[in-house]
């Protein structure tokens, strides 16, 4: 009888970690949908809305940096501070991103829903689509690329697709590429 429970205790175990293994990539991509969709909820009024008196950002997206530190990877986010800050130094022009990264628009719509969602171990891609008079866009605006570290999705970097200047436009390449037209002059 000794041999049989403990038997029978093994193959429930595995049968456990068989069931939880199954499930566990569905869930990740529910909390990585339902994290950027948060994301974008809280960020696109703010984007789309005046700045109160007071408030120094040049940039609506500085806010989410401000508030939202956690949800970008350190490389992401450092990428993006130093942006921002070169952009304050300097009045006249442009020396940093003129869009908004999270969006990649300088005009945001409605709002944004997420359209399809793929994770793949500790990392997901997301394509968000921008919405404008209730009808969603064809093509994603932008894809966000997230890793999972310490169980929190946090924003790795965002792919813009095919231009003029790249088959495959991103914000850290692109940031990288303005760090360094900055340091030549």
């Amino acid at each position: 009888m000794k041999l049989f429970c403990c038997y029978f205790a093994c193959v429930m175990t595995l049968c456990g970690a068989a069931c939880a293994q199954t499930t566990h990539p569905d869930r990740r991509q529910r909390s990585c949908r339902t994290f950027v969709q948060e994301f974008y909820d809280w960020y696109v009024p703010k984007a789309s809305a005046d700045r109160p008196p007071g408030d120094t950002t040049k940039n609506s997206w500085e806010v989410a940096l401000k508030h939202r530190r956690p949800a970008f990877t350190p490389e992401l986010y450092r990428a993006l501070r130093e942006d921002a800050d070169a952009q304050d130094k300097v009045e006249e022009y442009s020396v940093g991103i003129d869009f908004d990264p999270f969006l990649y628009t300088q005009n945001p719509e409605d709002h944004y829903v997420i359209e399809h969602v793929t994770v793949s171990g500790q990392k997901c891609r997301v394509e968000v689509h921008g919405v404008k008079s209730g009808t969603s866009n064809e093509v994603p605006t932008p894809v966000a690329e997230l890793t999972l570290s310490n169980g929190q999705w946090r924003f790795a970097n965002f792919r813009y697709g095919k231009n003029e200047l790249s088959d495959d436009e991103d914000l850290l390449s692109t940031l990288k590429s303005l760090k360094r037209d900055r340091q030549k002059k």
